[in-house]
C-alpha cells in the first residue's frame, strides 16, 4: 500500500514539473508580442483561437504576422494589438492604450468599427432679392422746425461768387402764418435788418410744411477795392408772432473777404 502512494506521490510531481516549463513558456510569449498583457495567455491560448498557429509560425511579432487577420474579423492582427505596422520589438514599450486593445485570436473581440463621415455638401448661400433703392418720402411733421443760413464760402476775394439764402424749414403739419422771420447782419455790432437792411425789419410770409427758401441777397460777383474784414455775421431766426421767443432753431454764419 505504501508503495502505491509513493508511486502516486512520484507521478504526481513529474506532472508538476513537466507542466511548469510549459506555463513559463506562456508567460514569455505574452512579452513576445505588443500589449500582450492585456489578454495574457488568452491572447493565443483560448477555445479556438486560431491566432496560436499563425504566431508559431511565425516565431515572434512581425510584420507579416502584424498584417495577418488570424481570426477573420476583418482586422488585422496588428490593428488588434494597437501595432498595425509590426514595428513593435519585444522589450519596447507597449504601444497605444491597453483600453483599445483587441484579441487577434477571438472573432467576437475586434475594435469597433470607425463612424462613416457623411460626405460633405455646401450648402448654397441663398442670394438676397435686390429690392430697388425707392426713396421713401418724409410724411409731413417729421422734420424739426429750424432755419439755415446758405452761403457758396465763408471768405470771398474779388470775382468770386456770392450769395445769401436762408431755408425755412417748417416741421409741422400746418403752415406758419404768424411767425416773423429775422435775418440780420452784423458787421462789428451795427446790425442790418433783412429785407430791407434798415434799423428793423423781418420777413412775414406763410410757410408751409417742409422746406422754403429765402433769398436774401441775389448772386453778384464780388468787387474790387472792397476791402477787408472778418468775423462778420448774420443770424436767421424765426420766433412767435409776439416776437418774445426764438421758434425752432436759429442759425449763424460767419464770414470775411479780403484783397
Amino acid at each position: 500500500m505504501q508503495n502505491i502512494i509513493a508511486k502516486i506521490a512520484v507521478l504526481s510531481l513529474m506532472l508538476l514539473f513537466t507542466m511548469i516549463p510549459q506555463v513559463d513558456a506562456y508567460s514569455q510569449d505574452v512579452e513576445k508580442i505588443p500589449n500582450g498583457n492585456v489578454f495574457s495567455c488568452n491572447t493565443c491560448h483560448s477555445n479556438g483561437n486560431a491566432f496560436i498557429s499563425d504566431y508559431a509560425s511565425a516565431g515572434h511579432w512581425t510584420v507579416s504576422l502584424a498584417e495577418m487577420d488570424s481570426d477573420g474579423d476583418g482586422f488585422t492582427n496588428g490593428q488588434e494589438l494597437l501595432d498595425p505596422n509590426g514595428e513593435w520589438q519585444a522589450g519596447n514599450a507597449d504601444p497605444g492604450n491597453p483600453a483599445d486593445v483587441t484579441n487577434p485570436g477571438d472573432s467576437s473581440s475586434h475594435p469597433s468599427p470607425p463612424t462613416p463621415t457623411p460626405p460633405h455638401e455646401d450648402t448654397p448661400t441663398p442670394t438676397p432679392a435686390v429690392s430697388p433703392n425707392t426713396p421713401t418720402p418724409t410724411p409731413p411733421g417729421s422734420f424739426q422746425t429750424s432755419v439755415r443760413i446758405e452761403m457758396p464760402s465763408a471768405y470771398y476775394q474779388s470775382s468770386d461768387i456770392f450769395y445769401c439764402n436762408v431755408v425755412v424749414t417748417n416741421g409741422s403739419d400746418s403752415p406758419f402764418t404768424v411767425y416773423p422771420l429775422f435775418v440780420i447782419l452784423d458787421v462789428y455790432s451795427s446790425y442790418f435788418f433783412a429785407p430791407s437792411f434798415g434799423n428793423f425789419d423781418y420777413y412775414s410770409q406763410t410757410f408751409i410744411p417742409g422746406e422754403t427758401t429765402i433769398e436774401v441777397l441775389p448772386t453778384f460777383y464780388w468787387p474790387q477795392n472792397a476791402g477787408s474784414a472778418d468775423n462778420v455775421f448774420w443770424y436767421a431766426a424765426l420766433t412767435n408772432e409776439a416776437i418774445t421767443e426764438i421758434v425752432g432753431e436759429m442759425d449763424t454764419f460767419s464770414f470775411g473777404w479780403g484783397e
